[in-house]
């Protein structure tokens, strides 16, 4: 979003990915505000604004999946609205409003909105247009609205944007945007060729970045590392500037980024010593993270906040993990590790976290009501209050979700699966697809052909049929999955395969209307 013409012509040449971010969900946003002492818009019937929307990847499954709320989305690159519209004409989205318009040139004529979502903006415009978004967040916010700004922070943004330099020094010689994103990545083979097998400080430093570099689409290469503007910045003075417009600073649309607990208790006690606020100690902890971003939430100044964490905060909250025991774990007495598919993991051996860590396993990807959650570890043989403790201690540092509402999904496959209309036109158009959760997933061929068959309207023998003839037509490459030698062996297949969908949260809950149509 800026006035450069320069960049907004490289915008219409060369595609920025357009996905979901699950962190700036309203559902998300709705619950840090809660857990915060805030009383946030019910999120099923609440007015958004996306500034900087792209191609709608993020605001179209937030509209399909909030069918009573109403959204605008606004992007400076017409080519990409265009884009936008055609989706939300094809899954017939009414609830949202797309437009191309500078956000220099946005007023207040919009009305107010109850969030505010700035994702992959702030961060690579000009002074003026920062300026621009924390004004129009302040005008155009609910009293007890909430507003997501998103933008590259210091420290770690020093060694990515010293990476960034040398890559855009060579590629940045060229007009041509693709061009330019081919020499970025003879550059990146050139400076990992050189480096050799030098182990010093600086060559593992710049070798991990450029690995990471190499892993970027070329979309996103282009316009992270090759746009001519990005200014990454302190999360105290983000915090300054925020406070400047009027407005205050709520925290992290990441819990975990304001978490200490990874710390040893001592140096935890060091930290709040010399913390002289909220913001102070999560800056000191950036500069332990290395953190290279932030989400930061935003709200008005006289709303009063708390930021203590108590296990009261969670009542009437819904609370789901993909933490699932190692194989092999006793059920109790000795300790169980919980491990996410991600790596990372939970030991304990408390009874009553262990039962609850268990029944969140076996609900996944529904997220079940804390009380509810209360109500199995009760059940159990032997059990304190200390589960509750732990289980907040896990959703602070990011293991376990917390929501507002419960996503629409399934967690069982029905007799006649469904998915969403949008993510079945984004199954036939290939690239990512929004899931319930809004998280981006990039499916094979086979279960991305088999998502784009789920209507309501067949049961597992006629999608079998359905697969088999896109494997004869040659529509979908033989697998070893999807070659097998009988009609049964097809149906073994789509259940094998429906299960993944189910556990991606790919399926809808049969009681739940098709959200996106």
């Amino acid at each position: 979003m800026s006035t450069d013409r320069t960049q907004i012509s490289d915008y219409d040449a060369v595609d920025f990915p357009s996905l979901p971010f699950a962190a700036s969900h309203p559902d998300r946003l709705a619950t840090q505000g809660l857990l915060f002492g805030m009383e946030p818009a019910d999120t099923e019937h609440c007015r958004v604004l996306e500034i900087g929307c792209g191609a709608g990847g993020n605001v179209l499954p937030m509209a399909a999946g909030l069918p009573e709320s109403q959204f605008v989305a606004i992007d400076l690159s017409e080519s990409q609205i265009a884009q936008a519209r055609q989706v939300a004409e094809a899954v017939e989205l009414t609830n949202v409003t797309l437009k191309a318009v500078d956000l220099i040139d946005l007023d207040s004529n919009l009305g107010t909105f109850d969030y505010i979502i700035c994702h992959g903006v702030y961060s690579w415009t000009t002074e003026a247009a920062r300026e621009k978004i924390l004004t129009l967040c302040k005008e155009m916010l609910a009293p007890q609205g909430i507003a997501y700004v998103n933008y590259n922070t210091y420290p770690g943004w020093h060694v990515q944007g010293m990476v960034r330099d040398m890559i855009s020094y060579h590629a940045n010689q060229f007009d041509d945007p693709q061009q330019r994103t081919s020499q970025a990545r003879a550059m990146i083979n050139f400076l990992e060729t050189a480096l050799g097998g030098d182990q010093s400080l600086y060559s593992q430093l710049l070798r991990t970045e450029l690995q990471a570099c190499r892993s970027y689409s070329d979309g996103f290469l282009f316009h992270s590392q090759l746009n001519v503007v990005n200014h990454p910045c302190y999360l105290h003075d983000f915090v300054r500037r925020a406070e400047r417009a009027g407005l205050q600073y709520l925290g992290d649309a990441d819990l975990a980024q304001m978490w200490a607990g990874m710390l040893p208790a001592e140096s935890q006690q060091a930290l709040r010593s010399i913390s002289r606020s909220t913001v102070d100690f999560e800056q000191h902890l950036d500069f332990l993270r290395n953190t290279m971003s932030r989400r930061s939430l935003l709200c008005h100044p006289d709303v009063e906040l708390d930021r203590t964490l108590r296990v009261a905060s969670l009542q009437n909250l819904f609370v789901a993990s993909n933490l699932h025991a190692d194989a092999g774990s006793p059920d109790s007495a000795a300790a169980v590790t919980f491990r996410a598919p991600d790596g990372r993991s939970v030991a304990t051996a408390n009874p009553g976290f262990q039962a609850a860590m268990h029944y969140l396993s076996q609900q996944w990807p529904v997220a079940v009501r804390f009380d509810e959650l209360g109500h199995v570890v009760a059940a159990g043989a032997s059990h304190n209050g200390q589960w509750q403790e732990d289980l907040l201690n896990c959703i602070a540092a990011g293991v376990v979700e917390l929501r507002q509402r419960v996503p629409a999904c399934a967690r069982h496959v029905s007799e006649t699966p469904r998915a969403t209309r949008l993510a079945r036109y984004q199954a036939e158009q290939g690239g990512f697809i929004a899931d319930l959760r809004h998280h981006a997933r990039r499916l094979d061929d086979l279960d991305r052909t088999l998502l784009a068959h789920l209507d309501g309207q067949h049961d597992v023998a006629a999608l079998a049929k359905r697969l088999r003839q896109a494997i004869t037509s040659g529509k979908l490459k033989s697998t070893q999955d999807a070659t097998p030698n009988s009609p049964a062996d097809d149906e073994a297949t789509v259940h094998s395969a429906l299960k993944r969908l189910a556990n991606h949260a790919l399926l809808l809950h049969q009681d739940m209307r098709d959200m996106s149509g």
